[in-house]
């Protein structure tokens, strides 16, 4: 199984680059290549801390034996999960930030900043589950 999630982060880091590159193509090239490596870096680094979050989500969806159940549960139940979580974090932010004054303009940065990172910490297990599901699924065709 581990042998799964280090291909899944190579994949993931594979992946980003190209995300990246794409979101970032008008920038010049300096900055661009900075900051792809930057944030690879981190989705590098966030597929170690999301490995668990992802044991958890192979592991229950192992056991589910109906493969439409199994499906709905890949693609439709962690989806609306994961989108639900992130406005919870966002609403909560929102609220916080409500009640300060406007010229806290460097927490509604940092409240920004966070949110980000919720996100991506929750996406990220999500994405590796998916390509471990996918790795496992070839090499049991071979």
């Amino acid at each position: 199984m581990e042998n799964y999630y280090k291909k899944s982060r190579i994949i993931i880091a594979i992946l980003s680059v190209i995300v990246w590159y794409i979101m970032l193509i008008n920038e010049d090239p300096g900055s661009r290549m900075f900051l792809i490596i930057i944030f690879t870096t981190v989705a590098y680094l966030f597929t170690f801390l999301g490995t668990g979050v992802s044991k958890k989500m192979i592991n229950y969806g192992d056991n589910i034996a109906i493969p439409l159940i199994r499906f709905l549960y890949y693609f439709i139940a962690l989806p609306a999960l994961i989108f639900g979580l992130f406005y919870l974090v966002y609403f909560a932010m929102e609220s916080i930030m409500d009640t300060m004054s406007n010229a806290d303009l460097s927490l509604g940065i940092l409240a920004l900043i966070i949110v980000a990172i919720i996100t991506v910490f929750m996406i990220v297990p999500y994405i590796q589950s998916i390509i471990i599901v996918i790795l496992r699924k070839i090499e049991r065709s071979k």
